[in-house]
């Protein structure tokens, strides 16, 4: 029978996120959060490679149309992070505590590429009752339609 010796040591997580930053300032304190993960025990295409790529070319694609002039500036700043999964967020969270309190909204994106064969579905959550928000009523929308 094979021993292994285990034991904590210290890591660190490299997390990437992105910057689009947003035009008016009485909207600066809360941001946009756009999210995926990096990592899973199978990682693949669908998971979550799909999601992964989904907020890059959300990001990218929406750059370009500001730079070009197509497109205005979000009054909004919108914060795009690929970070590993769960740990990560939660790893995420602990070096950088005003990321939860400085975010409006987040928009995570997990296996978005199923479609049919994963039977997946786009799944609209809102927050607290006592956080009123826009986001319930656009799942509600969706959920009728």
């Amino acid at each position: 029978m094979q021993q292994f010796k285990a034991g904590r040591h210290p890591g660190f997580y490299s997390i990437v996120t992105a910057v689009i930053k947003g035009s008016d300032p009485s909207c600066k304190p809360k941001k946009i959060a756009y999210t995926c993960h990096l990592d899973h025990q199978r990682p693949g295409a669908n998971d979550n490679a799909s999601g992964s790529v989904t907020i890059l070319e959300i990001a990218r694609t929406l750059q370009k149309l500001i730079d070009e002039g197509r497109l205005q500036k979000p009054k909004r700043t919108l914060r795009f992070i690929w970070s590993p999964e769960i740990e990560g967020t939660l790893a995420l969270l602990n070096q950088r505590p005003e990321f939860a309190t400085k975010i409006k909204a987040n928009i995570h994106m997990d296996m978005v590429g199923g479609g049919p064969v994963t039977k997946s579905i786009f799944h609209v959550a809102g927050g607290p009752k006592s956080l009123p928000s826009f986001i319930p009523g656009i799942g509600e929308a969706l959920e009728n339609t």
